[in-house]
């Protein structure tokens, strides 16, 4: 796709020439017309013209009688016919909202239906799957005629990259479907917000870390906080002090975590949606077992799985079901060992207040771009600054140790034991422990304490799975 036109292609990298993509660009009309079925409600794109559309993908409807609430197909075609009546609006776009109620392994066949029987405007079709989009070029084939669109435009794709600098095979594949049937494409990038989920540390004035978190965006001004055991709800509530933003705690919404191989299988038999499209720190309403709930491509133990939110009245049964469906229960001491072998963090031990992202390996959070924010010019001096690093050790010992254990090198005190166990899948003792900086993988070090004196050697972060392919599959 890259290499034809003349882009220099290094195995998945693709390098455009300065100015080369600029004058593929003036390859293309600088106008066209998208056909409608109605031949007075053709649009012109591009130029000087400028054609109005609904909003795209919200998973929520609001309206006077049953307020805020998750979108049905009713929802959905409802929003179409608005759309049609309104002279203010000359498309109908795509998803205008995300029918819910209806599996999305069929969903796009129930849109593209609405746009083409309640609406003449011109529109959007699936791009989710290289299927879906064959099904949305197909369908409009009955409508319009196949010779009817090999000559004219008559549908739109929005194809996606996705952030930082992906074409993945789903836009890819639909991006040559949409082409090959002469069909309009639109390219840009892809930024959601109500889909998403971001890692973060929460910062003290001083920079250094006060809370460690996963901060979803619901959508329609609503976030999700799930924080650890530090003081994110303190600092949420003094940034919040004069500003227009309510902050709940609520205590009635559980997390149940589902993790390992058989995960998505197990739990995508009992869900309306398809969990393999789910990308990794995506998120999305749901409904499980038939009840309603939050899922999440999140969790703590370094294999692929998810997080099921949902509220008291419902999570009991939801965990009575996946016991029932082979679902094993485990204490955190088993999520314990897990998130120790990937190498993710416990804040309280593997961090704490006294330490900087940088010094734990999270400098990942910290952007330096980003307007003024707690703590920013104090951790953004600090980089280069470290005390200490954190690290995994392969400790020769038949069981897990204690905790807390002094580490020496050649005689002198390098560093302390944080999080320890007994990985049994890999036959060996770990643990997390922050030593000083500068000390290469490999290094042998001194461990004494607690009755114990002997060997620990620092390993590769994650000792278990170091590519984390596990959790991305």
């Amino acid at each position: 796709m890259f290499a034809a036109p003349g882009a220099r292609v290094d195995g998945e990298r693709v390098r455009f020439e300065p100015g080369h993509a600029r004058a593929l660009c003036a390859t293309a009309p600088p106008e066209f017309r998208l056909h409608s079925q109605d031949p007075a409600k053709t649009v012109t794109l591009g130029g000087d013209n400028v054609v109005l559309m609904p909003g795209y993908g919200s998973p929520f409807v609001s309206d006077l009688s049953k307020g805020r609430r998750y979108a049905t197909l009713e929802d959905f075609r409802n929003v179409v016919k608005l759309t049609y009546s309104s002279p203010a609006l000359h498309h109908s776009r795509g998803t205008v909202v995300e029918p819910t109620d209806v599996p999305v392994n069929k969903r796009h066949l129930d849109m593209v239906s609405a746009h083409l029987t309640m609406s003449t405007k011109p529109f959007m079709g699936s791009v989710t799957a290289p299927d879906r989009a064959q099904d949305s070029i197909e369908m409009a084939r009955l409508v319009f005629g196949h010779d009817v669109m090999e000559r004219d435009a008559v549908m739109q794709a929005n194809i996606n990259v996705n952030s930082p600098l992906v074409f993945d095979d789903t836009m890819s594949s639909a991006l040559h479907i949409y082409a090959n049937a002469g069909q309009c494409v639109c390219v840009s990038p892809a930024i959601f917000t109500g889909a998403k989920a971001a890692y973060l540390c929460a910062l003290i004035d001083q920079g250094r870390i006060a809370d460690d978190a996963i901060v979803s965006n619901n959508g329609d001004n609503e976030w999700m906080i799930v924080h650890c055991s530090g003081d994110t709800m303190a600092l949420l509530e003094a940034s919040a002090a004069g500003r227009d933003v309510q902050i709940n705690f609520i205590d009635d919404l559980h997390d149940l975590s589902v993790h390992g191989p058989a995960s998505l299988e197990i739990l995508n038999a009992h869900t309306d949606i398809d969990l393999a499209e789910l990308a990794y720190f995506d998120h999305t309403p749901a409904t499980l077992f038939d009840h309603p709930c939050r899922i999440s491509r999140t969790g703590y133990s370094g294999e692929r799985g998810y997080e099921i939110f949902a509220d008291g009245t419902v999570i009991t049964d939801i965990w009575g079901k996946l016991v029932q469906v082979g679902v094993m229960p485990c204490s955190f001491a088993a999520l314990d060992k897990v998130r120790i072998e990937a190498g993710l963090l416990f804040y309280g031990y593997d961090m704490t207040a006294e330490n900087t992202p940088w010094e734990v390996g999270l400098g990942f959070t910290v952007s330096t771009t980003k307007a003024d924010y707690r703590g920013k010019a104090a951790v953004v001096a600090a980089k280069g600054a470290e005390k200490v690093n954190n690290v995994c050790l392969d400790i020769d010992h038949p069981d897990m140790v204690p905790g807390g254990e002094t580490l020496s090198l050649d005689g002198e005190p390098v560093g302390v034991i944080n999080s320890p166990c007994y990985s049994h899948r890999m036959g060996k003792s770990l643990a997390l422990a922050h030593v000083v900086p500068g000390l290469a993988v490999g290094t042998k070090l001194t461990m004494s304490g607690g009755g114990l004196n002997t060997q620990a050697t620092i390993a590769a972060l994650p000792i278990y799975n170091p590519t984390k392919l596990r959790t991305h599959e």
